[in-house]
């Protein structure tokens, strides 16, 4: 039972991807690095969702520490 549970950070691409598949997390918050690298680790894992049901973030604050981009976003609903 995770009612209790108010905040908290989910570190890591599998992880994340669990908490989103079991209806867990109301807030997103994401580091865009202005940097290309080629590949890189998948920030989410396991949740391989066609576009159609994409989940729905609406970003309600943006900054820029040090040059990269920091985004926090409510997450809306399942496509």
């Amino acid at each position: 039972d995770f009612s209790a549970v108010k905040n908290t950070s989910i570190c890591g691409g599998v992880t994340a991807g669990c908490f989103l598949r079991a209806g867990l997390v109301q807030e997103a918050a994401l580091f865009y690095g202005m940097k290309l690298i080629g590949d890189g680790v998948a920030g989410v894992s396991g949740l391989a969702l066609p576009l159609k049901s994409a989940l729905d973030l609406r970003p309600f604050a943006v900054t820029r520490p040090g040059g990269d981009l920091f985004v926090r976003s409510m997450l809306c609903s399942r496509g």
